[in-house]
């Protein structure tokens, strides 16, 4: 018995007709392919919630083994911050797709994750189930707004809460047409008719070794990613989320690179915001023109250029050292 809104299960099917190959939802292990499982099996796919004309959904989320990676002191394997806010991106696109009449996915233009005194002395590890709660603010003819919450399941305990924003006049004539009211339940038929053959689709490939960066030659303080099939969103370009989990890679590299041990140790990624400016699909360059370190916290601005230079998006990273004044209140919740 199917749970999933039957509108989102359409846009699924044809989605997984047609991306098939590795992609970083199915490294987040929020594929169409995963999806569609979980509603086939009843293990609470993307269900909608919706009370007092406020489009809501949730999500039950299982953290995957391969996404976490090493804390900014080395200790742990955790589930940081940008793949949440990563999760809060796939899911609230779904949830447009869903409420818009015509099925568009759009693209972002601002994303933005912060973590609650919880989150920031429980971060997340493999396995542990997170409750996704989004909301639909408005969709106009332009705009698409939401907002995210991920929730500890086993507390009930806030860990996390986000915005993001969408372009949705965008894509393809075809696109548009597929997608539509009329032609949507259609082309999913079509679709769940021919299988296409993902066994090379399972990605199970390691955040840590997906974002490993190198030097870069054009700026001497800067970092290269070439981009692969796994950082890459249903349309062939970088995914959003992708982009925020190299840019706290890039800015923890800075932060040890600074040579503040101390700083280190009790460090966490409280806040990110990025801003999308255009698209990438060949490599991404990261800098940072500005760094500030106090004694108890650190902000970096990362900018991230693309193909030929164009810039492709910029992000204000804040770090908060975790102290007995915080660890009191998180273990109050």
């Amino acid at each position: 018995m199917t749970r999933l809104p039957s509108k989102l299960r359409d846009f699924l099917m044809v989605q997984k007709r047609f991306t098939a190959q590795p992609s970083f939802s199915n490294a987040l292990g929020l594929s169409p392919k995963h999806i569609l499982q979980k509603d086939d099996s009843e293990t609470k796919p993307l269900v909608s919630t919706s009370k007092e004309g406020v489009a809501q959904y949730c999500y039950r989320y299982a953290v995957p083994n391969h996404a976490c990676v090493k804390s900014i002191d080395g200790r742990d394997d955790v589930f940081p911050t940008s793949a949440i806010l990563a999760v809060f991106d796939d899911l609230t696109t779904l949830a447009i797709v869903n409420e818009d009449k015509n099925a568009r996915p759009g693209v972002s233009t601002s994303l933005s994750a912060n973590l609650s005194p919880y989150g920031m002395t429980r971060l997340p590890k493999a396995g542990d189930e997170l409750d996704i709660f989004v909301k639909v603010i408005k969709i106009g003819k332009t705009f698409g707004f939401t907002e995210a919450e991920a929730v500890c399941s086993e507390t009930g305990a806030v860990i996390a809460i986000g915005k993001h924003t969408k372009f949705l006049n965008t894509g393809s004539l075809l696109q548009k047409v597929i997608l539509g009211p009329t032609i949507l339940p259609i082309a999913s038929r079509a679709a769940s008719m021919y299988q296409p053959n993902d066994s090379n689709a399972t990605n199970t490939i390691s955040m840590s070794d997906l974002f490993r960066l190198d030097p870069s030659r054009e700026k001497q303080d800067g970092s290269i990613l070439v981009l692969r099939k796994e950082h890459m969103n249903p349309m062939g370009t970088c995914h959003g989320g992708a982009i925020a989990m190299a840019m706290e890679q890039f800015a923890s590299k800075t932060l040890t690179e600074s040579g503040k041990g101390s700083l280190l140790q009790n460090l966490r990624l409280q806040s990110m915001s990025i801003n999308y400016i255009s698209t990438a699909h060949e490599h991404l360059l990261f800098s940072s023109e500005n760094s500030f370190q106090f004694e108890s916290s650190a902000m970096i601005d990362v900018r991230v250029s693309g193909d030929h230079g164009r810039k492709t998006a910029d992000g204000v990273l804040h770090y908060v050292c975790i102290d007995d004044t915080l660890r009191e209140i998180s273990s109050r919740l």
